[in-house]
Parts: C-alpha cells; structure tokens; sequence
C-alpha cells in the first residue's frame, strides 16, 4: 500500500470531502462520503466505486491497517487535527473514503417481475430513511423510491445507519410522484399507501406483490394527492392508547409480513394472520 501525506488544510482532496458534508457537493459530484472501516469493507465487497480514501495518523501508527485498503488507488494520511474536519460521527472513525454514487433509473425497479416496491414521500429524518433502507434490503424490497423533499440518501448519517444496506439496493431520489404513479398504473403495479386513517387492516387489503407501498412524512403523514390516487388506504392496527408508529418501524412491520409471504410462495398469498 502506497501512502502520501497531506499537510495543508487548502489541500484539494480534503476541502472536496468537507464539501461531501453538504447535499449540494454530493449531488453536483456524484459522489459521497464513507466514514469508518465497517462501511468501507462493505463498500468494496458491494463493488461500489471508491475514488480516495484519507487516513489519520494515529489510525496509521496505531491501528492494524486493513487490507481492503489494497483495493483503493489513492491514501492519504493527514495529522489527527485536519482529520477531525472530515468526519461527522462522535468520535474519530480513523479513516474516510469518497465513493461513486449509484445510479438507477426508475426502469430498474419497475422492470422486475412482479415487483414489491417502497416508495417514500417527503421522508425527511436521516436516520428514519436509513432504517428504511435497511429494512427494504433485509425484507426483500425490490427498490425504494423517494420524493421530491426527501432526505438525501447519501448523507453521511443515512448512509451510516442503513448499515451497508444501502450499497445493495435500487435507490431513486427526487422523484416526481405523478410520474412515478402513472407508471405504475400504466405497468399494473398497485399503489398500497399506508396511512394511520385507513380503512380497514393492511393485510385485508393488499396482496404482497406486485404493489408498492407508499409511507409519509414523519409529521404529515401521506399528501391528499397520494391517499387519492392509491388503490388502497390501509393501516397498521395499533392499541389504542398508541398514537401513531415511527414511519421506519411501519414499514418494517409490512415488509416482514410480505416477506413471509412470498417465502411462501402461495398463489394467492396475503399479508397479516393466517
């Protein structure tokens, strides 16, 4: 492994990353920031792009160095004082990496055979969308479709607490949800939004796939325009006592059940009790 050191703070690779901190770098750069060894190994076992990576010199002196570190081109070392401007967890991570966004194009979720969708609107709390993510990628979610108003999924928090789910899944931001929905109902997908008013119990309603789910806001919940259009306005049955769920816990709960659904594997399998 070839090392180089950076001593200046005006150097152009560490004020690029200190950009990467900000929604607008990562959106005019295409990339984003990693932070730790964890993401980064799993970065790279998800063939994910990494371009350079920047460590610090007490992770030099004082850590086992890592070998996935072979497989970047260029690293850095920098004193532990420039380090700390480009990291946003707590404490020190020891070493950061700028890598290539994925780009998926709303074809790559619709083109899947009978395909069991998660579609977020005006999603907006970093670590909710993480979990999101998380959840779509360990239930089976053949991708996830954000709104126009969402949280960036390649902000440093969302991407930490997806826990590298966010390296395997089919990731659409900033969609126009009028063109989201026409194509769905123009590919026969259904649309299931659910919403604490809803009618009846999810899983009277709507078969696991194809279909995509729709969830709201954390504070709003689902726009008019969405509860309108849907097929069905369902609800995840709560005591009573309860006001609402966290929106990533909800999806979590209708995930796991279309999950077991399709492992299944029963023609006319439905969510909920059986």
């Amino acid at each position: 492994m070839n090392f180089k050191e950076i001593t200046s703070a005006s150097n152009s690779l560490l004020k690029l990353m200190r950009k990467l901190h900000t929604k607008s770098e990562r959106k005019q750069s295409g990339l984003f920031l990693l932070e730790g060894k964890k993401l980064i190994s799993d970065a790279i076992e998800s063939d994910i792009e990494l371009n350079d990576a920047v460590v610090s010199q007490s992770f030099y002196e004082e850590e086992e160095l890592p070998e996935f570190l072979e497989d970047i081109d260029s690293i850095s070392v920098v004193s532990d004082s420039l380090f700390k401007d480009l990291y946003t967890t707590s404490t020190s991570c020891g070493i950061v990496a700028t890598a290539v966004q994925p780009e998926h194009t709303l074809d790559d979720c619709l083109g899947v055979k009978e395909p069991l969708l998660v579609i977020g609107e005006a999603i907006q709390d970093p670590g909710n969308l993480g979990t999101i993510i998380r959840n779509a990628f360990a239930f089976g979610a053949d991708g996830l479709i954000l709104s126009s108003g969402s949280v960036d999924c390649f902000s440093t928090k969302v991407v930490r607490s997806s826990m590298g789910a966010i390296f395997n899944m089919t990731i659409i931001q900033d969609m126009d949800l009028a063109e989201c929905l026409e194509q769905l109902h123009d590919r026969k997908i259904r649309l299931i939004a659910l919403d604490a008013d809803g009618k009846a119990p999810y899983w009277d309603e709507a078969p696991y796939s194809p279909c995509a789910l729709v969830f709201g806001n954390e504070g709003n919940g689902l726009s008019d325009f969405i509860k309108e259009a849907a097929d069905s306005v369902v609800k995840i049955p709560i005591a009573d006592s309860c006001e609402s769920l966290n929106v990533a816990v909800a999806v979590g709960v209708v995930l796991a059940d279309a999950f077991k659904c399709k492992s299944q594997a029963k023609p006319q399998a439905k969510f909920g009790p059986r």
